[in-house]
């Protein structure tokens, strides 16, 4: 059942404060019920009856928090559709007849998130950080550039140019004007001689990237 207007579209059941205090509602009575429904579930545990109400009452608030990072709108649909109410509710009552597991499961998935922030941002440190060169590194570096090809040096040069750190194939081949199969034999050639890394992105596609040692290089061929 839901509230349509005279367009088609949904309007909100209840508004503002009054829809904020009705999930409140929900989220207390369905820890409350989910956590009397694990009690008795598991009275063989000898975990107590308030300690379980009180996990489920944690767990319940927490879906809300799930719901946000799983990007579900199943919590704004709700104050359009009372089937959407019922199932925010009955996922409520579920978190708490689990708690524990529950409980448990959303730490482990904050914790791997931050841990992945953590990663992305010393990662974004190292690529926007401006090296120092030594005259050691300088005098490397020149025996380096005399090793690479003019094609090798535009492909390096591509990844200063474009907008992302993080490059594909297909761009570079556009960024650099050469040929594919040239644009892979100079990256085999940059990987080898450290000037350049790869990785796999989430969706398992590849991507390339300057390693400290090339972003010295580029920095001395600027020089």
């Amino acid at each position: 059942m839901s509230a349509i207007d005279s367009h088609g579209s949904y309007t909100n059941l209840i508004e503002g404060w009054n829809y904020g205090f009705l999930i409140l509602v929900i989220i207390i009575f369905a820890g409350i019920i989910g956590g009397l429904a694990s009690y008795y579930l598991n009275e063989s545990d000898d975990k107590s009856k308030i300690k379980s109400i009180v996990l489920g009452v944690a767990a319940a608030f927490i879906v809300p928090v799930l719901l946000n990072m799983i990007s579900s709108n199943l919590l704004s649909d709700s104050q359009k559709r009372f089937d959407a109410l019922f199932s925010f509710a009955g996922f409520c009552v579920l978190a708490a007849v689990f708690s524990r597991n529950f409980l448990e499961n959303i730490y482990n998935k904050v914790l791997q998130q931050v841990g992945s922030i953590n990663d992305k941002v010393k990662m974004m440190e190292q690529v926007t950080e401006e090296p120092d060169i030594s005259d050691s590194e300088r005098q490397s570096m020149g025996e380096v550039k005399g090793q690479l090809s003019e094609e090798d040096k535009t492909v390096l040069q591509s990844f200063a140019n474009g907008r992302f750190a993080y490059r594909a194939l297909p761009g570079l081949t556009k960024d650099s004007g050469l040929e594919r199969s040239q644009v892979e034999q100079c990256l085999n050639k940059l990987m080898a001689n450290q000037l350049v890394e790869s990785k796999l992105n989430d969706k398992q596609q590849m991507r390339y990237f300057l390693s400290g040692k090339g972003r010295k290089l580029l920095g001395a061929m600027d020089d």
